[in-house]
């Protein structure tokens, strides 16, 4: 489990295309935040086992911009730990923004 002085890395973040992610946006889940039983679910999700977080998106091509914009991914998921926030809503995910303008307005985040 994090603590505020465990950094994230690329191998604590797992990735899962989901049907009912909307065009746009996706999810980052917090894994360890958000307690049982959606912990245990979510780890159960392929490709999610033994991740501290999960990204959900919508399509393969929303799930690769992500992966390379992974840096982005994880500056978000060590600021969820910082703050234990459970979950990140981000949109946008195909429309280039600046990320440190865009962390800020927490009502429209997005990834980059």
């Amino acid at each position: 489990m994090p603590t505020n002085n465990t950094e994230v890395t690329e191998n604590d973040i797992g990735f899962c295309i989901h049907r009912m992610v909307s065009c746009g946006r996706a999810y980052i889940i917090n894994v360890t935040s958000i307690g049982e039983p959606f912990a245990g679910a979510l780890t159960r999700t392929p490709g999610a086992e033994k991740k501290k977080f999960i990204l959900f998106s919508c399509c393969e091509d929303q799930e690769q911009n992500a992966k390379d914009n992974i840096k982005h991914i994880v500056e978000i998921c060590n600021e969820m730990t910082r703050n234990n926030d459970p979950y990140f809503i981000a949109e946008g995910l195909n429309t280039p923004k600046p990320f440190e303008q865009e962390y800020q307005l927490h009502d429209k985040r997005t990834l980059h």
